[in-house]
């Protein structure tokens, strides 16, 4: 098995049968003809199943796109990472955002140790899931039917005739058995059988084969979306949330796939773009809103502030027709995160893309992101509207954009332009990020600061 770890917008060049995958030449990295192709097809079965491409293809190259993680072929292991972070603060990303679901001081230990993603995951998993079974599996009552030789449980008439009309020694019954051949630990059993082949640690395969013993008389079987929905957590297997959540990760949103002659692969991963906006809006959240800024209110996706840029007028217009109060939604408005304090509001939209200290009237900033913008602070009222980008890595101030949309003795209203710095140990030094948006939110909705702030603020680091 091959691994190959690469980063977003990064081409994979189409090799021959000789090349081997990963072989770099000339600025390129190569993939063999037979893995190019196995990648194209998984990825078109994926998209037909899902609506979506993991990358860009042409005739010689494929691209990557802004999807972070694992993609598992036969014979070939493709590692995904951010353009501008290191892994580390990937899993800190994963872990704030809540899309990893396991403790804190799991996945910093793991942030310590040079290993792939996938790998760091399974290990937190095989850990967890050995040391929660050898505390004690879960145990159930389940409902057998079967044809025994003695009665337990309920006959059932309508079986036993038919079954056992000219056998007087044998009953079909109905039972309640109290085992561990539980519907969770079914998920389980199938979240080992399927992690088990994507490690290549021999510690870790030896705590998911210990597993595997303790589930030894649980059923093989391929769990179905059903099978998930009708897990419910309660206080007696609470302890085996984070598990469930991640088993079914593995199971269900990143299922494997099956092509050319049933050959299996695998894949997990994490839009980016999502990723960005949540982890912002949880750092806010938890970290920043504190304190001073205790006040503040964050509604995520404008959540229960939804507005809307055009309206479908009435058939017949009213006297007062007014599009709000009379006109049908038609394009609604959802800002990433917006935050009010008091009479202020402030609109931040995140953008997972890489600036570049251009030179021009908007510096690198795409048209249409400034068009968005635009409208959040037409719609929304804010005085403040910040495009935030994480930091490329190269020297680049933040902007300001005034807006055309006060008048004469009215506030001034703005775009600015911010970045926040994801290249440092955020492990370690998340007090920075902290300090520098809660100095953003401080300016931006301060009671005394009738207009946007003109000397440049901080780089968020």
């Amino acid at each position: 098995m091959r691994h190959i770890a690469l980063r977003e917008y990064t081409r994979l060049y189409r090799g021959n049968s000789d090349t081997q995958s990963g072989t770099r030449g000339a600025g390129r990295l190569y993939l063999s003809d037979l893995h190019f192709r196995r990648l194209r097809s998984y990825d078109e079965s994926r998209a037909t199943s899902e609506g979506r491409q993991i990358l860009d293809w042409r005739h010689r190259y494929a691209t990557t796109r802004q999807w972070v993680g694992v993609i598992h072929i036969p014979g070939l292991c493709i590692e995904i990472l951010p353009k501008v972070t290191p892994r580390h603060n990937l899993l800190y990303m994963l872990m704030v955002s809540g899309e990893l679901p396991f403790r804190e001081r799991d996945l910093a230990h793991q942030a310590t140790i040079d290993a792939p993603l996938l790998e760091s995951l399974i290990a937190i998993f095989a850990d967890r899931l050995f040391a929660e079974l050898s505390l004690g599996q879960q145990h159930n009552y389940v409902l057998r039917q079967d044809n025994l030789p003695y009665i337990k449980g309920k006959l059932q008439i309508g079986r036993h005739l038919a079954c056992n009309l000219a056998r007087p020694d044998r009953f079909f019954v109905e039972y309640d058995e109290f085992c561990a051949d539980t519907a969770l630990n079914r998920i389980f059993k199938a979240a080992c059988r399927r992690v088990v082949d994507l490690t290549t640690n021999m510690t870790t395969r030896e705590r998911i084969t210990d597993s595997l013993f303790l589930l030894g008389e649980v059923r093989d079987v391929i769990p179905r979306t059903a099978d998930f929905e009708r897990i419910i957590i309660n206080r007696q297997n609470e302890r085996f949330a984070d598990l469930f959540r991640f088993a079914r990760l593995v199971l269900e949103d990143h299922a494997p796939a099956n092509y050319a002659g049933d050959q299996k692969t695998f894949s997990l991963l994490f839009d980016m773009n999502a990723v960005f906006e949540t982890f912002i809006a949880q750092f806010l959240r938890h970290d920043v809103l504190k304190g001073p800024l205790s006040d503040c209110r964050l509604y995520a996706q404008a959540r229960n502030h939804l507005q809307h840029l055009v309206y479908r007028p009435p058939p017949t217009l009213p006297s007062n027709y007014r599009p709000r109060q009379h006109g049908t939604n038609v394009l609604a408005l959802k800002a990433d995160l917006l935050i009010e304090r008091g009479p202020h509001r402030l609109v931040i939209d995140t953008k997972w893309k890489r600036l570049s200290a251009q030179k021009g009237g908007r510096r690198g900033v795409s048209r249409n992101d400034l068009l968005q913008l635009f409208a959040y602070a037409h719609n929304y009222g804010a005085r403040h509207n910040v495009l935030l980008y994480p930091h490329p890595g190269e020297e680049i101030e933040p902007q300001v954009f005034d807006l055309p949309l006060s008048g004469d003795g009215e506030e001034l209203r703005c775009i600015e332009v911010r970045f926040v710095d994801l290249r440092a140990n955020l492990w370690r030094r998340s007090d920075g990020l902290k300090r520098a948006l809660a100095t953003m939110l401080r300016r931006a909705l301060s009671e005394r600061q009738k207009t946007p702030v003109r000397d440049p603020m901080p780089m968020i680091d």
